[in-house]
């Protein structure tokens, strides 16, 4: 598999930009990824990026996704194998876009096609 395709263990997360993925939320974990140092790499997926995110972009009138994942060796066996390092790279993404979604989220105007309202009064 070309190396712009997937990671290696130890590489850290993996961050996908695809047909699928939206840009403005991958935009969002990337900056996430970035703001707490975590190792990440982004990885390039032409048609899709083998998980629910290709059904939820499609379903009805779709539904914003980005695709922060885990490197892993031997998918849906019983020898499954990944690095707690890796693991805790995700794990420091995931707190960052918590911690900060409000404002990473206004900083994209309308992420998810909502007008952010304040008291009655778009924002």
């Amino acid at each position: 598999t070309p190396d712009y395709m997937c990671s290696k263990l130890g590489d850290g997360a993996m961050i996908s930009r695809s047909t699928v993925t939206d840009k403005r939320m991958t935009d969002i974990v990337e900056k996430c990824a970035k703001a707490s140092g975590a190792k990440h790499k982004i990885i390039s997926e032409a048609e899709g990026t083998g998980t629910n995110a290709d059904h939820m972009a499609a379903a009805n009138t779709g539904t914003p996704c980005a695709v922060l994942s885990v490197p892993i060796k031997y998918m849906h066996t019983p020898s499954e194998v990944c690095s707690l390092g890796d693991v805790d790279c995700v794990r420091d993404i995931l707190a960052e876009l918590i911690k900060n979604f409000d404002a990473l989220s206004r900083e994209k105007e309308t992420l998810l096609g909502v007008r952010y309202l304040k008291g009655g009064t778009e924002i």
